[in-house]
């Protein structure tokens, strides 16, 4: 029996899949009789002729992305087939793509198990998507279903919830409008058919970025004006948290938080961010129950504030809008470091403003020909 090459099947190199045996099957006609025999049953009486073969295989099927080119009416269209496709003839078995520039694109993201995970188009506010194992750039699935493919999960609920954030921790943690959920798996391997969705309950969430501060979430809800910490609660198995602004109601009462940003060296501070330019701040220490809130002024609005690291401590960096010579400038400025020395000559006394340490040797002064040294703040000599 002498094999031949019909036709060779090629994939991408960045095709994520597994291998495994299918079902065919090979069966020769006898030339006389006309009968079909499959390959290694027993062999019927000899006979000379030439014998035809036969290989059939299950039914599968084949899918390939088309880039939609040309409109003929409302159910005809032509397009260019951007994957592999050994299919041109038409058909009616389609589905638009979650992700355009019609239905929109996601909105937050994080990452989670070698996934990236994406959530909250305008067409689809409430659906996460992750994307292939290791591979963050693809989202697609294959037919049949491997544990690598890229997953979908719409929240169902009584009323569209939109995603605001997503959060990765313990779980996939997506904040939304109104709840909080996580999506996990059943048997803790996130696959194609073992993920689950699981609604916490809660009081939602606005669109600021949470803070993650060890493994609890500070979240802003809704109207802006309430922080909760969210985290894992073993003994009502889901997600727990408390009210961490209730104490200084009065800071957020008429205002809303627009930033946060967490600063954990030297003092695990939370730099907050409110609508009227205010800058706030929260001493965060959960194991001792310290929860202690202060405010920050300047001569101008805080706008945005972030934090980097920087040597042996977190540097707090913010956008502040001030008004200069009667003209309204930003400055990008960071926050100056809480020294321990109290020399005053260490201390920095101004709201924005820059320090020189580069000593200066001069000479000839004297008391008919002195030295003047001249500072320029504000427009001021």
């Amino acid at each position: 029996l002498t094999w031949k090459t019909l036709y060779t099947f090629t994939a991408n190199s960045d095709a994520s899949g597994d291998t495994g045996e299918e079902q065919c099957i090979l069966r020769y006609q006898r030339p006389t009789s006309g009968a079909f025999y499959l390959m290694g049953g027993s062999p019927p009486a000899s006979q000379t002729g030439t014998a035809v073969c036969e290989l059939s295989c299950d039914e599968f099927d084949w899918t390939s992305i088309t880039r939609i080119t040309g409109y003929t009416s409302s159910t005809v269209v032509t397009g260019t087939a951007e994957s592999l496709s050994v299919y041109n003839q038409a058909t009616d078995d389609w589905a638009e793509g979650s992700w355009s520039p019609y239905r929109g694109y996601p909105s937050c993201s994080c990452f989670y198990g070698d996934r990236l995970v994406m959530a909250n188009t305008p067409s689809e506010p409430n659906t996460a998507w992750q994307s292939q194992t290791q591979t963050y750039y693809s989202f697609a699935r294959s037919n049949p279903l491997v544990d690598s493919d890229g997953i979908s999960t719409p929240l169902p609920s009584q009323r569209v919830n939109v995603i605001k954030n997503i959060v990765s921790l313990r779980d996939i943690v997506p904040l939304t409008s109104d709840d909080d959920w996580i999506i996990s798996s059943s048997n803790g391997i996130m696959t194609p058919e073992t993920v689950v969705t699981k609604p916490q309950g809660g009081r939602g969430s606005s669109g600021v970025e949470p803070a993650i501060i060890g493994n609890r979430i500070i979240v802003v809800q809704p109207m802006g004006q309430v922080l909760r910490d969210l985290a894992f609660d073993l003994d009502a198995d889901g997600l727990g948290g408390r009210n961490i602004s209730v104490f200084s109601s009065h800071l957020f009462k008429g205002y809303s938080v627009v930033e946060m940003a967490y600063a954990q060296e030297p003092d695990s501070l939370l730099w907050v961010v409110r609508s009227d330019g205010k800058l706030l701040s929260l001493t965060y220490l959960f194991e001792q129950d310290v929860l202690a809130w202060t405010w920050h002024e300047t001569d101008g609005e805080f706008e945005s504030v972030c934090t980097i690291p920087g040597d042996g401590y977190d540097e707090v960096w913010v956008i502040v809008k001030r008004t200069i010579g009667g003209a309204t400038k930003r400055f990008v400025e960071r926050l100056a470091n809480r020294l321990e020395s109290t020399d005053p000559r260490d201390q920095f006394f101004v709201d924005s403003g820059l320090s020189l340490d580069s000593p200066v040797t001069i000479s000839g002064i004297t008391k008919a020909n002195p030295g003047v040294v001249t500072a320029t703040s504000h427009g001021f000599v």
